[in-house]
């Protein structure tokens, strides 16, 4: 066997640890490099698939667009109160309050017999004044046809028996679907 003298010892601990040293730096900071390069060229295959099938099905979107307005994946009380405020404008009444109230229980409320599983609903009752009666009936019909999936539960009018005409005051009770999120997301 051969003797290697402590000099050549030397010399070869420091080409191993001159090796080890770029084996680290491959591992640590190139190879990482070269997967989010991978990565971020996968995605933007995949971004361009999308965008391609969106200009070849234009239809499609719009009515995702719709279902999400429709039954929003959460309350989404904010956009619900935008809905009932372009309906107010347009129907020419006032909403004077609103409330809100969020069911929180699986059991479908008393005006819904058999709701899908995952369904959701928000309950709002809304004290409203109208000039008159057909700007009443104006009221509940835009509430109706709304983008937001709603029903109207109960209309109580707060109104003299004796009064024919004029402004008429009344409170809206109605429930607001939104899909809930299960627990498995």
């Amino acid at each position: 066997m051969m003797q290697l003298s402590p000099l050549k010892l030397f010399g070869l601990a420091l080409i191993l640890l001159t090796f080890a040293c770029a084996a680290l730096i491959y591992l640590n900071w190139t190879q990482p490099a070269k997967d989010d390069l991978a990565l971020m060229e996968r995605r933007v295959r995949l971004e361009e698939k999308l965008v391609s099938a969106a200009q070849k099905h234009p239809e499609q979107k719009e009515k995702q667009t719709a279902a999400a307005d429709a039954l929003p994946s959460d309350p989404a009380i904010d956009g619900l109160v935008r809905q009932l405020g372009a309906v107010e404008k347009d129907a020419k009444c006032v909403i004077s309050d609103i409330s809100f109230e969020k069911a929180e229980s699986d059991s479908a409320p008393a005006n819904v017999d058999k709701r899908p599983y995952g369904l959701k609903v928000v309950t709002a009752e809304l004290s409203v004044s109208a000039p008159d009666e057909q700007a009443m009936t104006r009221f509940l019909q835009r509430i109706e046809t709304m983008p937001r999936a709603v029903t109207i539960d109960a209309v109580q009018l707060d109104r003299q028996p004796d009064q024919k005409s004029g402004p008429i005051a009344f409170t809206v009770t109605l429930s607001a679907f939104y899909i809930g999120q299960t627990a498995g997301r």
